[in-house]
């Protein structure tokens, strides 16, 4: 594990590629802690800055993907309508981001050191704060051994988000802010005779607004892989989507919703959907004293079909179902 402790910092290592890498993709960890930018989703009132921070790998010095990063709320944050007896989503299972890299893949097959580095965007640390960051990097390669060619086609990666915001003191009603950042990287690899040109498309965001009695913000991440070979093209794409609604940090609405498609020519192949969806309520802020409700689902087109119920009260678990009737639905 590496630690964020400044802006703009980034930590990482250096690293040998194959030289019959054809793929390149990273499981990216990044969660916060500290006295603000553990609350970084909340008001903004709250020394934490915009309620917006995005997870960032580079590769050599340049930024090769991006994922907005999910309002964890921990056990024991923010009241104990999050923790107990239900557990807030992720707060129990920190996952990963994962970013496709392929487009850059024939660029780091030459065998010399590469830099692979994560960064936080968007932070606003102050004394305490710190990113805890890792990364799993998967690789696929040649089955002939075949040495991989190519090269990077082309690159738009701004290298911060777009933010729009009113009121940054977060002093007056209503503070809104909308932030948006677009990726695109278009990549070859050649490998003998087969030639492959992959496509990663990226649109992320978030939209805000935070006042004196609620406060609510949506996160969103369009994410798509394209790959061309052999006259076929094979689309993979991803949508999640993220958000808290809070009424005077007394009740809690928390989304975590998820779907991936992939088309071979146009036709869908496979899709998969999931759905983690909470809501709290503990007007006295006592812990064991409040309401608690979650919803977890999940279907594919296989016929995997899976869906939980849990609500609480009083720190009691007083539902506990499972009715595959009530599956997400195909995308």
């Amino acid at each position: 594990m590496l630690t964020i402790t400044r802006d703009g910092q980034q930590v990482g290592s250096a690293e040998t590629f194959p030289h019959d890498m054809t793929r390149l993709t990273a499981e990216v960890f990044a969660d916060a802690h500290g006295p603000c930018e553990e609350f970084w989703w909340a008001d903004p009132g709250d020394c934490a800055g915009t309620p917006y921070r995005e997870v960032a790998v580079y590769l050599d010095g340049r930024l090769a993907g991006a994922a907005p990063a999910y309002p964890v709320t921990y056990t024991g944050a923010s009241g104990p309508g999050l923790w107990e007896p239900i557990p807030s989503p992720r707060a129990w299972n920190i996952r990963p981001y994962d970013l496709d890299l392929t487009p850059f893949a024939a660029t780091l097959t030459d065998g010399l050191p590469h830099t692979v580095t994560i960064g936080v965007l968007g932070t606003q640390l102050a004394s305490g704060d710190f990113w805890a960051t890792a990364a799993n990097l998967l690789v696929d390669r040649d089955p002939d051994g075949a040495t991989t060619r190519g090269g990077l086609v082309s690159a738009s990666a701004p290298p911060t988000p777009t933010q729009t915001i009113s009121d940054p003191t977060g002093q007056s009603v209503p503070y809104t802010d909308d932030t948006n950042h677009t990726l695109t990287f278009v990549g070859q690899t050649i490998n003998g005779h087969r030639t492959v040109v992959t496509t990663v498309r990226e649109s992320m965001g978030e939209s805000a607004k935070q006042g004196v009695v609620a406060d609510a913000a949506t996160w969103t991440w369009d994410y798509s892989t394209q790959a061309q070979a052999g006259g076929h093209t094979t689309t993979v794409q991803h949508d999640a989507s993220y958000g808290i609604t809070t009424d005077l940090l007394t009740t809690y609405d928390l989304t975590d919703d998820a779907t991936a498609t992939t088309t071979v020519d146009g036709t869908r192949a496979a899709w998969t959907a999931s759905t983690d969806r909470m809501s709290t309520a503990d007007a006295t802020g006592i812990a064991y004293n409040g309401v608690e409700q979650e919803t977890f689902g999940y279907a594919d087109n296989t016929g995997t079909c899976y869906h939980h119920l849990l609500a609480s009260q009083a720190g009691e678990i007083t539902v506990d179902n499972v009715d595959a009737a009530l599956c997400p639905s195909e995308p």
